[in-house]
């Protein structure tokens, strides 16, 4: 990608290291606390992810479209989560959401990661039992919409 003055992306990214190395030693000592507490939200990705997927629309008026446009990303980061159950804990609560509201989805490719994550969600990790209701709504949203899946 090039900008109009003709720089590059990769040149851009370069001055910028460069930019910051030599910044950096000319920061106060504080500098590091004030530089910390103002980004260190960014180190919190539970609550940003967590608000992603509680503002997503999934009741049945939203577009097929619409969904389908992150539907595969969200499952796409599910598969990276890798065990992470807090993080997946809002993946669920959005997933129930979507089953019962959205007729068209195909869930057949995914089936067996779901299936394996609800298992890995109830039996290893016994402290997230609240998340059960959910879960049930989420299988039930899936065979009704699927019935390959059972």
């Amino acid at each position: 990608m090039k900008y109009e003055d003709g720089f590059q992306v990769s040149n851009i990214m370069q001055l910028r290291d460069m930019l910051l190395k030599i910044v950096r030693k000319h920061f106060t000592p504080s500098a590091g606390i004030e530089i910390f507490d103002s980004q260190k939200y960014l180190l919190q990705p539970y609550r940003e992810v967590k608000m992603l997927f509680e503002f997503l629309p999934t009741h049945s008026t939203v577009p097929l479209q619409s969904i389908e446009h992150w539907f595969s990303d969200i499952m796409a980061f599910w598969h990276l989560l890798k065990g992470n159950q807090v993080l997946a804990i809002p993946i669920i609560k959005l997933m129930s959401r979507l089953s019962f509201s959205v007729y068209e989805i195909d869930w057949g490719p995914y089936m067996k990661f779901i299936y394996t994550q609800i298992y890995t969600h109830i039996f290893e990790y016994q402290h997230s039992l609240s998340t059960i209701p959910k879960i049930a709504k989420l299988i039930v949203g899936i065979i009704r919409d699927n019935d390959s899946s059972m």
